[in-house]
This record gives C-alpha cells, sequence and structure tokens, in this order.
C-alpha cells in the first residue's frame, strides 16, 4: 500500500470529489486551490444530482447546474495548469432519460452512476451512453461510481467488457474482499480495453486525493493508459 506522502507526488489525479452544491463541505475555489497547491494535474468535481441535473443533498436552494458550471469556468481560469473537470454523480435510480437533460449532459466531462444508490448501475450507465449517442454526445466518460466489485453478475461483466462504460476505483469502498474482486477482474483476458477512473470520494476538504489505495492498484497493473484522464507512470 502507498504512503500518503506517495500518494500526493503528481500527477495525482482524484475524479470523485463533492462540494457545496451536494453534500460536500468545501467549494469549488477551494478544492481547486487545494488541489493546485499539492501538485494535482487533475480533478473532477461530482456531485449529487438526479437523472435530470437537479442537485440532490444541497444545503443550498439558490444552487443549479448553471451556477455550478459557471462556477467551475471561472475556476478553471484561475488554474489553468489544472485540469479540472466538471461531472455529476446520478444518485437516484431512474427509468428514461428526460430530453431536458441534454444540455446538463452535453457540459459535463464526467457522468457517474451511484454504484450503491441506484438499482441496476451498470444498465443505467449503458442507458446513458446510448441516451447520448442517440443525441449526438460523443465524447462524455460514462461510469460506475464504486461498483460492488464481489457482487458482479455475468450481465453486469457483459455490458462492462463490451462497451465504453467505465469502473472506478474508489478509494474508500476499496476492502480486502473488492480489492481481491478487482484482481479477479482485471486478470480476465476480456477486460483489457476497459477504462477507468479513480477517485477519493471526498465530502471533506481533507480527503481531497486520499486515493493511495486505489493508486496502488493502478501502479502494481500499469493502468496509467487506460484512465480516463491517462497519465504518465510516477
Amino acid at each position: 500500500m502507498m504512503s500518503s506522502a506517495e500518494n500526493r507526488l503528481p500527477p495525482c489525479i482524484d475524479l470523485h470529489i463533492h462540494t457545496q452544491y451536494s453534500d460536500g463541505d468545501g467549494t469549488i475555489p477551494q478544492i481547486a486551490e487545494y488541489a493546485h497547491k499539492r501538485g494535482f494535474s487533475a480533478i473532477g468535481f461530482t456531485d449529487h444530482t438526479t437523472v435530470e441535473g437537479e442537485f440532490l443533498n444541497t444545503r443550498y436552494d439558490k444552487h443549479n447546474f448553471a451556477t455550478y458550471l459557471l462556477e467551475i469556468e471561472k475556476t478553471r481560469l484561475k488554474f489553468p495548469e489544472l485540469t479540472i473537470l466538471c461531472g455529476i454523480e446520478i444518485s437516484e435510480s431512474f427509468g428514461s432519460i428526460p430530453d431536458e437533460a441534454e444540455s446538463i449532459y452535453r457540459a459535463c466531462d464526467l457522468i457517474l452512476v451511484d454504484g450503491h444508490s441506484v438499482k441496476n448501475p451498470f444498465i443505467g450507465a449503458q442507458k446513458i451512453r446510448d441516451w447520448c449517442e442517440m443525441f449526438r454526445i460523443f465524447t462524455k466518460n460514462i461510469g460506475v461510481a464504486h461498483p460492488r466489485y464481489k457482487d458482479l453478475t455475468s450481465k453486469e461483466w457483459n455490458i462492462i467488457t463490451r462497451s465504453q462504460i467505465f469502473l472506478e476505483l474508489n478509494n474508500p469502498k476499496l476492502n480486502n474482499g473488492e480489492i481481491a474482486a478487482v484482481r479477479r477482474f482485471i486478470a480476465q483476458p476480456n477486460a483489457q480495453s476497459t477504462l477507468w477512473s479513480v477517485g477519493s470520494d471526498a465530502h471533506s476538504l481533507a480527503l481531497v486525493g486520499d486515493i493511495s489505495i486505489a493508486w496502488g492498484i493502478v501502479q502494481q497493473y500499469q493502468l496509467y493508459k487506460k484512465l480516463i484522464v491517462p497519465v504518465s507512470h510516477v
């Protein structure tokens, strides 16, 4: 396992961070400044939303996606050397996807489907990818946040290995059983084209970049170029 010091050596990426737009403590500028000072190369804001893009668990009624996107865009200008992804984490089960979601999905660099809160998250992620392709939104990173690797069904394995849905290595959810299941998955020949992401799932500033366990898997299996934000060997 990597130490916290090794964890924060550049290029550190953390693509699962919550802010005050949902249930996090930090603001977008605070988190970006924290990451910048510590030499991060990329971060991703992924606040909880419905499938329509409405924020969940927020303490502020004024928060909406337009202000979220604007604040991220302003923060990018302040820290041009830091890659900042605008994302959402869909955290409620859903059926159909409303057409009104098009503008939000088009603005996102990253769309996560919550692997714990959403029923059939892999089917949901595939549905979102198919929907985006129907609307000619081809450049989106769509994946499942903190999937339950130990409980993957054969149907879910097929979705993963035959689609462009990425899997997340979510640091706080990676207990010994989950790590063993991840390793079994990576060992499968048809898993070689799978894309990956890493995230701290941070809800407080102090946990941003806490990816040591996830990063250890990336290092062990040389997944650098298979990350949705590729990085060089550290």
